[in-house]
């Protein structure tokens, strides 16, 4: 757990100084959804039950997504019955979790929730405010599948949450829209087609992904979707470049793409025009589109892949800035899966955590039952 404890070493004459105090662990420059780094806000010590409370640390670690109007517990005795090895016969998954994943036993069920083929494709999995995904959005994270703009809308938003209020993590989107944006408007297709957003939605974007002065701003990120294909651009605002991710590179298509990318650029620049966009009158307004291009060196995708959006929300995850080595694998696409859901910015993660250990033992049972 990220937390540690305090007591005050003064002598014990008021009983204020007895208290215990919590301090959470800065958390690192890079924001990193690949790994759980806790929630924000620790919940109030709950009185000790006279019935016998397991303690390992992995139970304490999830304790605090328990079932509502439970003991408050995640018990070992379920935990020890998740194993990849023992994922019951009757769970109908697309994306089936292996033992090189590594999952703790919770994930497991929260992974096989999620990718189950027999639950309702329109349940919300993930809301975190103004933007939510449902369980046909997290299944495009799949083997095979092209992911959802939903999905990478959720994760700029998660990231606008946690990262410093310097960085824009911009949307793809700004209504709701079909797949990929096919019959409403993108930010991105705004852009290039020349239209106007509504005051209600720039207040959106304003409040949510742009949180400081445009002359305060170090970096934007906005994926980037262009011919059925995603890639990241990221405007560089300390060195002033236009940096262009591409896990898939092609001759023919990269004018195309960076030429897209320039128009977005101006876009940024004619939506943060005015006094009111600056800090001090003085300050000096950057010129996004004057900015040269850079192509940094990217792990490039299988041919046949359509991990394209896998690797977008990746290079954001990681900062996007320095270059990732290892490939966009299956454990990317579950690991990104599972922290959407469960992370304490999801607003529906304990009811997604109870539903999956209810899902989990409902399959085992029937599973038991088939075999008598």
């Amino acid at each position: 757990m990220p937390f540690r404890s305090k007591r005050s070493k003064r002598a014990q004459r008021n009983p204020r100084n007895g208290q215990e105090k919590t301090q959470r662990k800065k958390p690192p420059k890079l924001v990193d959804l690949s790994s759980e780094r806790g929630r924000e806000i620790r919940r109030r010590r709950r009185q000790r039950s006279k019935s016998p409370r397991c303690t390992t640390s992995l139970q304490r670690h999830y304790n605090y997504l328990a079932p509502v109007g439970s003991d408050g517990v995640v018990h070992e005795s379920d935990l020890l019955l998740m194993t990849t090895e023992k994922i019951p016969k009757t769970f109908n998954l697309s994306f089936v979790p292996t033992q090189s994943m590594d999952l703790a036993e919770v994930e497991l069920a929260v992974a096989a929730y999620i990718f189950s083929k027999d639950l309702p494709k329109i349940e919300v999995l993930a809301d975190v405010g103004h933007c939510i995904a449902d369980r046909t959005a997290l299944l495009t994270l799949g083997p095979n599948e092209r992911v959802m703009d939903d999905v990478i809308t959720v994760v700029a938003t998660m990231l606008s949450k946690t990262s410093s209020s310097h960085q824009w993590f911009m949307l793809t989107m700004i209504m709701v829209s079909d797949h990929f944006g096919d019959c409403h408007v993108i930010l991105q297709q705004d852009a290039i087609q020349g239209t106007r957003l509504t005051q209600a939605n720039l207040d959106a974007v304003v409040c949510k992904h742009m949180r400081c002065k445009v002359d305060k701003v170090t970096e934007i990120f906005q994926p980037m979707w262009t011919d059925e294909y995603w890639y990241l651009m990221v405007v560089d605002v300390r060195r002033k470049k236009l940096m262009y991710f591409d896990s898939f590179k092609c001759s023919t298509e990269t004018e195309c793409r960076k030429n897209a990318m320039t128009q977005v650029a101006l876009h940024l620049e004619s939506l943060t025009i005015g006094p009111k966009w600056l800090s001090k009158c003085t300050a000096e307004r950057p010129r996004f589109s004057s900015y040269d291009f850079e192509e940094p060196i990217v792990p490039q995708q299988h041919r046949l892949s359509m991990d394209c959006g896998v690797w977008v929300l990746q290079l954001m995850i990681r900062g996007a800035l320095w270059a990732i080595h290892n490939a966009v694998n299956d454990l990317t696409q579950m690991r990104i899966a599972l922290d959407l859901v469960l992370r304490s910015h999801n607003a529906k993660a304990i009811d997604v955590v109870e539903k999956a250990m209810c899902y989990w033992r409902k399959k085992a049972g029937s599973s038991r039952h088939g075999r008598e």
